[in-house]
C-alpha cells in the first residue's frame, strides 16, 4: 500500500540540494546548482515525496510560462505549464503517474491546456515510457540538444481526432474524454468503503486529508481496477462508467474503460489482471472469486457534483437505486452532464 502522509507541496528553497536525488541532475547539467539557487530565490514551488529516512523519493518542480519554446519545430508563444524537474527514485508506488495527474489538475484549474518538459536523449527512458501513456509526445529539439515532450489537454483541431479510437482520444488528451455515439454509458454501483479506497481525491474528502496529512498517494492515480460479480457482459474499451455510491445514493465519479475481463474464478488470474492497482484485500478477492468475476481496468477522469438519486429519479434517469451495472441512454447521460455542469471543453463528441 502507498504512503498516506508524505507527498506534499513545498517551496524549492526548503529542499536540500545535497539530497541524493539531485546527483544525476548535477552530473547531467553543469549549471544545475546555479539554476537551483535561482529558482529558490524566486520562490518556485514543487511537489515532493519524502521517504521514511527523510530523503527525497520523488520530485516535481513546475513553472507557468507564456513564451515561445526554442525548437526545431514551430512552438509559438502560448500559456504552458513547464515541468522543470521530474524525478522518481522511490520504487513501489505509482508516484510518477500521480505527478502527471497533479500537473494536469493544476493546468486545468489555471486555464492551461499544454504541458511540456525537456530532456537530453536516452537519459531516462522510463520517464518517456510513463509520460507517453498520458499523451506526452516529442515535438522537436531545443538549441541545447534536449528533446521537447508536449502534452495537449485539449485537441488543437477536430481533424486530429479523425483516425483515433475513443480510448486513444482519452489517453492522448487526458483529462479530456470522448463520449460520442461510439461508446455506451453505464452506471456502476459501488459500496462506500471501496469507493473511498479507489478515489481518495474525492472533493469532500481531499481538503480534510490535505490539512491533516499532506497529499495522499493511494487512490489518487489515474489508472485503476474495479472488481465485481456482475453478470452484465456488454462493457467494452472506451465506454463511460459512472460510479454510484450505494447507501449514500449518489453518483460521484466518471471513468473510461481500458479493458474488461469476464468470468474469472481464480484469484491468481484476477491478480494478474489488476496488478498493483487493486484496492481490495486478498480476503475480499477470495470472496469475490467464489463467483464468476468481472475485472474492469479503467481511467479516472472527473468527479461529479455529486448527483443524488432523488435528482436522477426526478429526471427519469433511474427508477430505483441500481443493484448491478446498468446501461443508460445517451440522452439521460447528457442530462446528467447538464446537472453537474462539467466543463464542455473537456468533452469530445
Amino acid at each position: 500500500m502507498g504512503s498516506t502522509s508524505s507527498l506534499v507541496k513545498e517551496p524549492v528553497y526548503n529542499l536540500d540540494i545535497n539530497d541524493p536525488i539531485f546527483d544525476s541532475l548535477k552530473a547531467s547539467y553543469a549549471e544545475f546548482e546555479e539554476w537551483f539557487k535561482k529558482i529558490s530565490r524566486v520562490g518556485r514551488d514543487s511537489w515532493v515525496y519524502h521517504r521514511e529516512d527523510g530523503k527525497i523519493g520523488a520530485l516535481l518542480i513546475y513553472k507557468i510560462e507564456d513564451e515561445p519554446i526554442p525548437s526545431t519545430e514551430n512552438l509559438p508563444k502560448k500559456l504552458r505549464l513547464k515541468i522543470s524537474s521530474f524525478k522518481v527514485t522511490q520504487v513501489g508506488y505509482k508516484i510518477g503517474e500521480l505527478f502527471i495527474k497533479i500537473a494536469c489538475d493544476f493546468a486545468v484549474k489555471n486555464g492551461i491546456d499544454e504541458l511540456y518538459f525537456t530532456m537530453f536523449p536516452n537519459i531516462d527512458n522510463r520517464l518517456i515510457d510513463l509520460t507517453s501513456e498520458y499523451g506526452f509526445n516529442k515535438h522537436g529539439t531545443n538549441p541545447r540538444g534536449e528533446e521537447i515532450y508536449i502534452k495537449r489537454i485539449i485537441p488543437e483541431s477536430k481533424s486530429v481526432l479523425e483516425n483515433m479510437s475513443p480510448l486513444e482520444i482519452d489517453v492522448q488528451y487526458y483529462p479530456c474524454f470522448y463520449d460520442g455515439p461510439l461508446v455506451r454509458k453505464y452506471i456502476i454501483p459501488i459500496r462506500p468503503k471501496y469507493l473511498n479506497k479507489l478515489f481518495t481525491d474525492l472533493p469532500e474528502r481531499q481538503l480534510h486529508q490535505i490539512e491533516r496529512f499532506g497529499f495522499l498517494i493511494e487512490g489518487n492515480t489515474i489508472r485503476k481496477a474495479y472488481v465485481c460479480n456482475s453478470v452484465i457482459r456488454k462493457l467494452k474499451t472506451g465506454d463511460i462508467i459512472l460510479f454510484y455510491v450505494s447507501q449514500q445514493q449518489k453518483i460521484t465519479t466518471l471513468g473510461i474503460v481500458e479493458s474488461v475481463d469476464y468470468g474469472l474464478q481464480n484469484v491468481s488470474d484476477i491478480l494478474r489482471k489488476v496488478g498493483k492497482r487493486t484496492v481490495y484485500s486478498m480476503e475480499d478477492l477470495e470472496d469475490i472469486a467464489l463467483k464468476p468475476t468481472t475485472v474492469i481496468m479503467f481511467r479516472h477522469h472527473f468527479h461529479f457534483g455529486p448527483i443524488i438519486f432523488n435528482k436522477l429519479k426526478a429526471n427519469h434517469i433511474l427508477k430505483r437505486p441500481p443493484q448491478s451495472i446498468t446501461e443508460i441512454s445517451d440522452e439521460n447521460y447528457r442530462e446528467m452532464l447538464r446537472m453537474d455542469g462539467i466543463d464542455g471543453r473537456f468533452i469530445i463528441h
